[in-house]
């Protein structure tokens, strides 16, 4: 029966954050600093065209996405599913302790656009100054090909409406590969492991991290 409940309480608990997001997006983002006000705006109510004219509209699955996550860490103000848990009046998963770093993670669909996602949360945490350097991990080559092709030399930052006109001279992100020597300047960075041990130790490395 405890079982039972707690499978009952991991499907509970999304329905129940996608109404709260929801009702979030419905009051015009209250309480959500200016910046992600203005990155959700930009994002989700302005027209949009690609260079070569073509319209571009984000897709609904990366817009739950992209709330869900700002949602999260700005207004509930949590960190990882413990706190989650808490802060909806769910059942707990697991001890704090088991928490090292903040973690959120999203299942999406293949071919919904979580590399867009991934751009939209870099985007997002660099102008709130959440943070400037990003470790982007891949499971395998073949990933690590298709995450490099979108995202060395900033492609993807260009190629789509990610960031605002006004905006667009302030965003100074190195990125570099995997088999790159690191370099001064604050990147995102590409490595392709799949292993986290040696994904949390190339963090640590890169990013002179204690």
């Amino acid at each position: 029966m405890n079982n039972y409940n707690s499978q009952l309480s991991m499907l509970s608990l999304p329905q129940k954050l996608k109404e709260l997001v929801l009702k979030w997006r419905e009051e015009g983002y209250k309480d959500a600093t200016e910046k992600t006000k203005r990155l959700l705006d930009f994002w989700f109510n302005e027209a949009h065209e690609l260079g070569d004219g073509t319209e571009f509209e984000y897709r609904n699955a990366q817009r739950e996405a992209i709330e869900t996550l700002i949602y999260c860490h700005e207004i509930l103000k949590v960190r990882n599913l413990y706190e989650l848990n808490r802060a909806l009046g769910e059942p707990l998963p697991a001890v704090p302790s088991s928490y090292i770093w903040p973690k959120y993670a999203f299942k999406m669909a293949t071919g919904s656009g979580k590399t867009m996602v991934m751009a939209m949360a870099v985007v997002w945490s660099y102008f709130n100054d959440y943070t400037k350097n990003f470790l982007l991990i891949a499971p395998n080559l073949i990933v690590l090909d298709r995450l490099g092709t979108d995202f060395i030399d900033g492609k993807i930052f260009r190629k789509y409406p990610l960031i605002p006109t006004e905006w667009q001279g302030g965003f100074q992100l190195d990125v570099i590969g995997a088999d790159d020597s690191p370099i001064p300047k604050k990147p995102a960075v590409l490595p392709g492991l799949s292993d986290l041990k040696d994904a949390a130790a190339t963090m640590l490395r890169w990013f002179n991290l204690k």
